[in-house]
């Protein structure tokens, strides 16, 4: 069966400026978490060859796996970080080998916040951090924490701005390392994002209460990080329309005004010359959109008019991605899981080539395989 996904002549390989860099095309490859690290957050070795397989093709954007911005903001088994030495220099070898390919690196920095493992942080000494205390996702986390003698715990005001400088040293090292930005990771229900929502979020001081205080945490961190390496070296990635995978869903009556006036904000800055690389969407899944067909993202169109990454699962849906690659000409689109199987992935789109299906079995465990040894399609 020949393939035909007719993007060749569209706006997907046409040449965008995105921060300081101007991108050869728009495929990006969409921030991965692969758990190819050790226990102390360092990257192996072999990560630097992925990233070197995917950046090949010229002018590519590059956004990394979530990297934690500090000790404390861990949790998790295996999730690189980028707060000491160790770590930095593996990050310096990624960057270094996208470099030479001539594409472009953003480093996604990241707190988990209450989506650590409450165990886990008790066995690390560390606190089971959230923006309020005794505030939990689902149930089962409250269980587990209470289990663990490791409860929520609401952050003072003094430790929401020691985080605020962790997010804004991890940008600075990762531009001391050569990076070309960063992303800051506000979606998927992690730290920032978790700042955005009533049920999560009972502060009183300026982090919390009207929607205004509740973005503040997202905006310090922008701000902070913009003065100490500019404002175009750092991207957002949102979620407004966010859904576990256990189904928990972060809609509320406020959810379009939270973000309308987030993105706001980060568009009045654009005005005002601190103009952001770029926002990053994350769109809601396809069930809720069928259930819903309130449900988008295009709004954010009407208020920030920089560039904008899309992230949709578009190898299932072509006549998607034509359609929102073509409506405008400030759009990237991030592609993850046919990124991770297909690392020629822009050459493939352009040229009409078949892909190669991905094994999630290999997404987050094992070494090498299913993480090196997807074919280039000229290697078939």
């Amino acid at each position: 069966m020949v393939t035909a996904y007719n993007l060749k002549e569209s706006n997907l390989f046409k040449p965008i400026k995105v921060g300081d860099v101007t991108l050869k095309n728009r495929v990006a490859l969409a921030p991965l978490t692969r758990g190819r690290n050790s226990d102390d957050h360092i990257p192996f070795d072999y990560v630097k060859d992925y990233y070197d397989q995917r950046s090949r093709r010229e002018g590519t954007l590059i956004i990394s796996e979530a990297v934690l911005v500090s000790f404390k903001s861990s949790g998790q088994y295996q999730p690189p970080g980028i707060y000491n030495e160790k770590q930095a220099q593996k990050w310096k070898g990624v960057i270094e080998a996208i470099h030479k390919n001539k594409s472009f690196f953003f480093l996604q920095i990241w707190a988990l916040g209450l989506y650590a493992d409450p165990a886990l942080t008790k066995s690390l000494g560390l606190k089971y951090l959230a923006p309020s205390s005794n505030v939990y996702i689902k149930k089962e986390d409250e269980e587990a924490a209470i289990a663990a003698g490791n409860p929520s715990y609401g952050l003072t005001t003094q430790e929401v701005e020691e985080y605020i400088q962790d997010f804004v040293n991890a940008a600075k090292k990762s531009i001391e390392l050569g990076a070309d930005g960063v992303e800051l990771h506000a979606a998927n229900g992690y730290l920032p994002f978790q700042f955005l929502y009533d049920n999560l979020n009972k502060r009183t001081d300026r982090y919390g209460g009207s929607i205004e205080k509740k973005a503040n945490f997202i905006l310090d961190i922008v701000d902070g990080v913009g003065k100490a390496v500019g404002y175009s070296k750092i991207g957002v990635r949102l979620s407004p329309f966010f859904r576990t995978l256990e189904d928990v869903d972060f809609f509320e009556d406020q959810t379009i005004a939270t973000y309308s006036y987030l993105i706001g904000e980060l568009e009045s800055r654009r005005k005002q010359g601190k103009k952001i690389a770029f926002i990053h969407l994350v769109e809601p899944r396809a069930d809720l959109v069928t259930k819903n067909l309130h449900i988008t993202n295009d709004f954010v169109y009407q208020i920030f008019k920089g560039v904008i990454v899309r992230a949709d699962g578009y190898t299932s849906d072509f006549d998607k991605l034509r359609k929102h690659v073509q409506a405008d000409e400030r759009t990237v689109i991030a592609f993850g899981r046919h990124f991770i199987s297909n690392p020629d992935l822009a050459d493939r789109l352009e040229n009409d080539w078949p892909l190669t299906p991905y094994d999630r079995s290999s997404f987050y465990v094992g070494g090498e395989k299913g993480y090196l040894d997807y074919p280039f399609y000229e290697q078939k």
